[in-house]
């Protein structure tokens, strides 16, 4: 018994020093002498704790050790203040400054310096804030112009937000072209790509990775995620899910199978949305006798708004929701960012048309009844 123990204990010594060894210095300004940092790694329930360090008198703290593989780590300090931070290529180096706003109250600004890694990672980061930050304000411009009822308007708006998106692109190309041989680059194409573009194009990033960087655990990881996203896509097969409907009744996906459906991303609160409905109800109305069903799933979060909408516009479909709004799972399944977004399954649950409305929509809805 003895021996299986000494045997087993070498084993996992084995495994630890085969991990990818690590380091991290830091200065963290104005902190006491006893406090501490902490390093966390991410869990498929969220994250859970991997490393604490205690800030010395001279106000410096350090990590080292091994983890089982290069990758992504939450450095936090202060509470919940957080930096992410790529370990196991270079050594790190993290500055926590106190800093002045204009008006003298003081706030702490934290940076880490750990090589190409770090900056492919922290450029990943900044090209999805200016793009969240984008479509937030393309949202909110668009249902403004849309309530406004003002073409000129709309096309306006349209047209601006066509071309902001247009020169993000352009930095976003640059960015996939530089960091191909980087391993934090999948967190982009995975955390990002995946759930903001076309399968396509998050595909051919990653077709686009060098070797090493798709034989590493993230790339590994990256594929396994492109592979589940390929069933949100033309040709793809969604797996089934349940949400309850307006009345509490559980409503599946594949119990609508045998007929052409339009899944209907949508929420009562969204303008572009109210204003396809009565192109949805049009079509709704030609073809619901030849067989064709319509799944709405809300993203709302206000079950009497949501339920009021379907009632006073007389959506006289099936409607399911979450009532978590954007943190709807479908929707992340999905791949929804946006909404109105539309999938078209044919009988066998296969999308075979997505993105589409007003006119486009109805034709293409008509050819399948022809």
């Amino acid at each position: 018994m003895k021996k299986n123990l000494i045997l087993i204990a070498a084993a996992a010594l084995m495994l630890v020093s085969c991990g990818q060894k690590y380091s991290v210095k830091g200065h963290f300004e104005g902190a006491a002498q006893g406090d501490s940092v902490f390093l966390y790694t991410a869990t498929e329930d969220g994250e859970a704790l991997f490393a604490t360090a205690i800030v010395g008198a001279d106000e410096s703290f350090s990590f080292s050790g091994n983890l089982p593989y290069p990758q992504k780590v939450a450095f936090k300090y202060d509470g919940n203040r957080s930096k992410d931070v790529f370990l196991g290529t270079e050594p790190v180096e993290i500055s926590i400054d106190s800093l002045l706003h204009d008006d003298g109250t003081k706030y702490r600004a934290c940076s880490v310096k750990g090589g190409k890694e770090q900056w492919v990672l922290d450029s990943g980061q900044d090209l999805e804030l200016g793009y969240a930050l984008l479509s937030l304000g393309g949202m909110f411009a668009l249902s403004h112009a849309y309530e406004s009822g003002d073409q000129a308007q709309i096309d306006s708006v349209t047209l601006g937000l066509e071309y902001m998106n247009a020169q993000i692109d352009s930095q976003l190309v640059a960015y996939l072209d530089t960091s191909r041989n980087c391993i934090s680059s999948t967190y982009f194409i995975k955390d990002f790509l995946i759930e903001n573009k076309p399968y396509e194009f998050a595909r051919s990033a990653y077709d686009s990775l060098d070797a090493s960087v798709k034989s590493s655990q993230l790339g590994k990881d990256l594929l396994a995620a492109l592979d589940l996203a390929a069933s949100a896509v033309i040709g793809g097969t969604p797996a089934d899910f349940t949400l309850p409907g307006p009345d509490g009744e559980e409503i599946s996906l594949h119990s609508l199978r045998g007929n052409y459906l339009i899944l209907d991303f949508w929420a009562s609160w969204c303008s572009p949305c109210m204003a396809e409905m009565p192109n949805v109800k049009q079509i709704y109305a030609k073809h619901h006798a030849d067989g064709l069903e319509i799944l709405g799933v809300s993203l709302d979060e206000d079950a009497d708004k949501w339920k009021a909408a379907i009632e006073d516009e007389g959506l006289a479909w099936k409607h399911v929701s979450s009532l978590k709004g954007w943190e709807c799972p479908v929707a992340a399944r999905f791949n929804v960012t946006g909404i109105p977004r539309m999938f078209i399954l044919d009988p066998q649950g296969k999308i075979i048309a997505m993105d589409l409305r007003g006119e486009e929509l109805a034709k293409t809805i008509d050819s399948l009844y022809e």
